[in-house]
């Protein structure tokens, strides 16, 4: 039989294979989301230099956005490494 001790520790388990899944799941889907954006503001470049020609760039938003990617992977990374690491010691 099995004891409420055992149990606890299966739910906690999955719950945090949940997590663990659901963090990949938001990384991956910020990082796609940050692609279609770079892809989109991209193309809006281009067409504006075929249009008024080439200017003055600054490039402040494309750094910003490539900065804040990395931050948003960063963290997601740490997340998921404490989760495993939680896992791990529920073994």
């Amino acid at each position: 039989m099995t004891d409420t001790a055992e149990v606890a520790k299966k739910a906690a388990s999955a719950g945090l294979i949940l997590t663990i899944g659901t963090a990949k799941l938001a990384k991956y889907g910020l990082n796609f989301t940050s692609g279609l954006t770079k892809c989109f503001l991209g193309g809006a470049e281009n067409l504006t230099e075929q249009l008024v020609g080439k200017g003055l760039k600054l490039g402040i938003g494309a750094y910003l956005l490539s900065q804040s990617e990395k931050v948003v992977n960063w963290g997601f990374d740490k997340l998921i490494a404490a989760q495993k690491s939680l896992k791990g010691k529920l073994r």
